[in-house]
């Protein structure tokens, strides 16, 4: 009976190998080498096209690693020398800063041990966890990753603590007293039928006032928008009603009171005078003329129309000065 290695692959193993093979080429070899059924053929031909090129590439890249070397090692010294547990907020920043250090120093031929990395970390504690410090290397740890295991759990702790610490602060009383004067009893509410009646008996007995409808929905009032008063006072182009005076409107007048009515007396008087002139020339008879005396009936009129007009404006002048 022949050994696994004796025995030819069967056809489904054959497939996984190539498969295998040309899931990690690059694409332009996929297509140079796609003609290749053959895993063992496929690897030949790619051992004789690339066995020669580390003789080329291997010590071109020995030369730049070590030129790079003498860059990164210095920086890695540096940074592990300045690296201290103090000088990070948690324990999770610290480790990773830890790792990625100690990573740089392996590539470049240096190793930390565990030792190292816990004695580094217990002598850069904080002053004021010094005793922290001493309990951890008391503990004897022999690994790194379980004594950062351990750190990470206390700290959670702490931090539970002092959420408990700051939510409720010592010296105050679990529960807070109820006083029974100020407690009171609302009443049930009683909703009405209707389109918005449930919600106004809400508002109201929450002691809130019912909610205006607006000027686009509901049949609600529109509220009195105020007098537009773009210009300065004496600027409108209008006359006062009140006080006779132009510039400004009689909604927004600021004269004195007895200007007001002393103009409203006028018009008053005015008003009077001039019912009492249209009734004189209403009951007065017509003349009886005849074709031949109308120039001397219009003159005559004339005359009576300027009589009438003096004894107005006389009447008037009058009635100002006694005001």
């Amino acid at each position: 009976m022949g050994t696994p290695q004796d025995r030819a692959p069967t056809p489904d193993e054959n497939d996984q190998a190539l498969h295998f093979l040309r899931h990690h080429l690059y694409a332009t070899l996929k297509n140079e080498y796609m003609g290749l059924r053959s895993p063992i053929t496929l690897w030949t031909a790619l051992k004789k096209r690339f066995e020669k090129l580390k003789y080329t590439i291997l010590p071109q890249a020995e030369q730049d690693w070590a030129r790079l070397k003498y860059t990164i090692l210095p920086q890695a010294e540096q940074d592990w020398a300045r690296l201290r547990f103090a000088d990070f907020k948690s324990v999770a920043e610290y480790n990773s800063a830890l790792h990625q250090i100690c990573t740089n120093l392996s590539l470049c031929g240096k190793v930390v041990t565990d030792v190292e990395m816990i004695e580094k970390t217990l002598s850069t504690f904080h002053p004021s966890a010094m005793q922290s410090a001493s309990n951890y290397r008391q503990a004897s740890y022999k690994e790194y990753d379980e004594m950062i295991d351990i750190m990470q759990v206390s700290e959670s702790h702490e931090e539970v603590l002092r959420k408990n610490f700051v939510s409720q602060p010592p010296g105050k009383s679990v529960g807070l007293e109820v006083n029974a004067s100020s407690y009171k009893v609302r009443k049930p509410v009683q909703r009405k039928r209707g389109k918005c009646g449930g919600k106004k008996a809400t508002e109201k007995s929450e002691g809130k006032a019912p909610a205006t409808q607006g000027a686009q929905g509901g049949k609600g009032k529109k509220e009195a928008k105020p007098p537009r008063n773009d210009k300065p006072y004496g600027q409108q182009d209008q006359t006062c009603y009140k006080c006779g005076i132009w510039g400004h409107w009689s909604c927004i007048c600021e004269e004195p009171p007895h200007v007001v009515d002393a103009y409203q007396a006028s018009r008053k008087a005015k008003a009077s005078t001039e019912a009492h002139m249209v009734d004189a020339h209403t009951t007065a008879t017509p003349p009886t003329t005849t074709p031949l005396d109308a120039p001397a009936a219009a003159a005559g009129t004339a005359n009576e129309k300027d009589v009438t007009q003096e004894q107005i404006f006389a009447e008037l002048d009058t009635l100002v000065d006694s005001i």
